[in-house]
């Protein structure tokens, strides 16, 4: 004797309302709604909840509604990228392990005028290196955007790899 068993549909959840994709919506279910994409709804990406703290919280994150309007943010963010990054390449620097705050006073042209470290490693000769490396550094890839606040305050932090 055979039973046949209920066949169970299994519906799908309607899409959340903070997705969104350029453009007509597709035949198939998809997790994307239709119409068109604003600032708003980029300020959602990478959030996890209503008042989530993680990525694209009130503090902000790539893609959230802050760091798109606020250059200056963006600017430190990628000024704090580039000075540690040629801290770690520098030969006395390299292995050693610290964490520091520097303000730095950038030039309309990306160069700096002027930097001061805001205490210190807790090592003489470190700080010492990192004088002597910042006194060296270039420039930066990129001038900072009109009315940018300065000095800019940058916390290095290096795990001495």
């Amino acid at each position: 004797m055979k039973v046949d068993q209920p066949v169970v549909k299994q519906e799908q959840a309607p899409p959340t309302p903070e997705l969104k994709m350029e453009g007509p919506a597709g035949d198939g279910p998809s997790a994307f709604s239709a119409g068109k994409v604003s600032n708003e709804d980029m300020s959602k990406i990478g959030k996890s909840g209503p008042g989530s703290n993680g990525p694209g919280g009130p503090g902000g994150g790539i893609g959230s509604k802050n760091s798109m309007l606020n250059p200056s943010a963006n600017y430190a963010n990628m000024l704090k990228g580039e000075m540690q990054r040629y801290l770690s390449k520098n030969n006395a620097l390299k292995r050693r392990r610290y964490a520091i705050d520097i303000s730095v006073w950038v030039s309309v042209g990306g160069g700096i005028d002027k930097f001061e470290l805001l205490g210190s490693t807790g090592d003489a000769d470190t700080d010492a290196s990192i004088q002597k490396a910042i006194t060296e550094l270039p420039g930066f890839t990129q001038a900072p955007p009109t009315g940018m606040p300065q000095p800019i305050r940058l916390r290095i932090i290096t795990s001495g790899n």
